[in-house]
């Protein structure tokens, strides 16, 4: 094997480090390689964004993670506030000590943040009942990190999370926390994912898989890791098929310990600087409870755009496509008219695209899944999942 450093904060590190050939075989199954990084220039950089641990319910509590890192090269103290609104939520608890709270902010210390260390904060709140809220609403979560002067790239340090508030969900499931929607302007910062996994079984799981393939328009060399519910290691097959690999997690079932049946993985990556307006970036995950079949996540997408539609305008276009599963034509009912049905496989490469027409023919095409992507006459855009038979 030939091994070699790839660091992913190129210009800011550099490593003594260059390509070495080692040789493993059942004599010498473990080989050691010392790899020396060191700062080559004194950088400050700090980031910020804020995800979702559980769904946001009405009359129920919901906990939203504030991540924080320091990506730079030096050590600094730094401070990250939690904005949210008041009106349709309470605060009740964080997992890091309060040290300023007003009417609808909450402010913590992150001091001594080492070169590349990165954190989080949980933080719980109870969202208020209906008519308050109601399932189909949105409440907004903004966290910042400060000190911004002198940060190179001071955009990342201010997130501003906005989500929906649901009924029921699976808990096996992906999401992209920038949404179906990002305006072209911004096609080159990350993406951020997250991947959650429940055993649902009746025994406990010696071992977790969970797989994803990389949509063609994302940048592989860009991928982090950003955090785990556990010990992990990923492994790249085939530039775009990833693995995240739980080995002996024993992760315990449902029916006997559903606290602890959960498990998690925060991944961002940025698109490719080829991306165009109009593409759409696809993610979809399977995961392996030891040797059981594939647990098929949702599907999301995140398409890139001029313009952000509003809410009142993405609720108007509902479609519905039958038969699915299909053996070939696939029929669409929309609520508007319809200008163009593009069908892409899970690498997210287009396979067959139709103009005018509320009808497309997937005979020739292999059996497996695809996602059906729908524009209609405004501009608005659907996306179903399909499987051909």
């Amino acid at each position: 094997y030939n091994i070699n450093a790839i660091i992913n904060y190129l210009p800011l590190w550099t490593t003594n480090y260059s390509n070495t050939a080692v040789l493993l075989n059942p004599q010498n199954p473990i080989d050691t390689i010392n790899i020396c990084i060191s700062p080559s220039i004194l950088v400050n950089d700090l980031s910020t964004f804020v995800s979702n641990v559980n769904v946001a319910n009405p009359s129920f509590d919901a906990t939203v993670r504030v991540h924080y890192s320091n990506n730079g090269t030096t050590i600094i103290n730094g401070a990250v506030s939690l904005e949210y609104d008041n009106t349709k939520m309470s605060f009740l608890t964080s997992s890091l000590n309060v040290v300023n709270q007003t009417t609808n902010t909450l402010t913590f210390n992150a001091v001594n943040l080492l070169p590349l260390q990165s954190g989080f904060i949980d933080v719980d709140f109870n969202i208020l009942p209906p008519p308050t809220n109601s399932i189909g609403d949105f409440v907004s979560f903004t966290s910042n990190i400060t000190p911004i002067a002198n940060d190179t790239t001071p955009n990342d340090n201010v997130y501003v999370n906005n989500s929906v508030i649901i009924g029921p969900y699976d808990p096996n499931d992906i999401t992209v926390f920038e949404g179906k929607e990002v305006l072209f302007t911004d096609s080159d910062e990350f993406l951020h994912y997250r991947i959650r996994f429940q055993n649902t079984g009746n025994y406990p799981a010696q071992n977790v898989v969970v797989q994803t393939y990389l949509d063609q328009n994302l940048d592989l060399n860009t991928l982090q890791l950003i955090d785990f519910s556990d010990s992990v290691r990923v492994q790249i097959s085939n530039a775009n098929d990833v693995e995240f690999i739980f080995e002996n997690i024993n992760l315990p079932d449902s029916v006997n310990n559903e606290p602890e049946s959960h498990g998690y993985i925060y991944y961002k990556i940025k698109p490719k600087n080829t991306v165009v307006l109009g593409d759409s970036i696809y993610a979809t995950a399977n995961i392996y409870f030891d040797f059981n079949p594939a647990v098929v996540t949702n599907t999301v997408f995140t398409t890139f755009v001029d313009e952000l539609l509003n809410i009142n305008q993405a609720k108007m276009f509902d479609v519905e496509v039958y038969p699915n599963p299909t053996n070939g034509i696939l029929l669409i009912k929309a609520s508007s008219d319809i200008v163009q049905i593009n069908i892409y496989n899970q690498l997210g490469e287009l396979v067959l695209s139709k103009s005018g027409t509320n009808q497309i023919d997937l005979s020739q095409l292999k059996s497996g899944l695809y996602f059906c992507n729908i524009v209609d006459k405004n501009g608005n855009l659907a996306t179903r999942r399909v499987v051909k038979n």
